[in-house]
């Protein structure tokens, strides 16, 4: 007996239009409603957004640590002391000074693992932090937005129990609409194969309501906000 030939994506999602009576076209994407910045915006772009992802990033849990790229340097040395990191997954292509960073750790007695391969998660479960940069962030929340693609990968940002993510305030926007907004103008570029929010430090709680932090990622989020980038 033949096995029946697989379903496209195309008969799959006609299939899917027609018993919503709706038309359905190859190929077409219908575009989404406008939105309505009046009802849908908590946050406008018109204020002092960097200030505000500090506000609000301090509020879930971050430790906020405003800098100059000139001082970036010395407040990286300053967390490495003051949270006895001897190891760490350095993640930071995006950032013009990264090899300087590499130094600079490897020269204060930091063990720098490997992000790459297959051992790279575990190898994020042994260090003791993750030092990353980050894609975006957003002020209406405090979220840090982290993408992952062949330069960058999740083990930094997710297995360490402390995650220091490096954040120029040029990539500060105000909510998700903007941040759509500007992946939109950016449609030319292939997406990464994953984005994520991170907004504080991982936290879950039991049934009674008793939150606990840490658990699931990092216990510890420091982010370092360069502000003349």
């Amino acid at each position: 007996m033949n096995d029946p030939p697989p379903t496209t994506r195309e008969q799959f999602t006609g299939r899917i239009s027609r018993a919503l009576g709706k038309a359905y076209a190859p190929g077409h994407v219908p575009h989404p409603p406008a939105v309505d910045d009046e009802l849908a915006r908590v946050c406008g772009d018109d204020g002092d957004l960097v200030s505000r992802f500090a506000e609000r990033a301090a509020a879930v849990g971050v430790d906020v640590r405003r800098c100059t790229a000139g001082e970036l340097c010395e407040a990286l040395v300053d967390v490495v002391d003051e949270l006895g990191i001897g190891s760490a997954l350095l993640n930071t292509e995006r950032l013009r000074q990264h090899r300087v960073l590499g130094d600079l750790l490897r020269g204060h007695g930091v063990e720098l693992h490997e992000w790459r391969g297959d051992r790279a998660m575990a190898a994020g479960f042994a260090a003791d932090a993750g030092i990353t940069d980050a894609a975006g962030a957003i002020a209406e929340s405090g979220s840090l937005v982290l993408a992952t693609d062949g330069d960058h990968g999740r083990a930094g940002a997710l297995a360490p129990p402390v995650h220091v993510a490096i954040v120029p305030a040029s990539g500060v926007v105000a909510d998700l609409l903007d941040w759509a907004r500007a992946l939109d103008a950016d449609g030319g570029c292939a997406p990464p194969a994953c984005r994520q929010l991170v907004t504080g430090p991982s936290k879950t709680a039991d049934i009674e309501g008793v939150l606990v932090t840490g658990v699931h990622g990092p216990g510890r989020v420091v982010v370092l906000l360069i502000e003349d980038q």
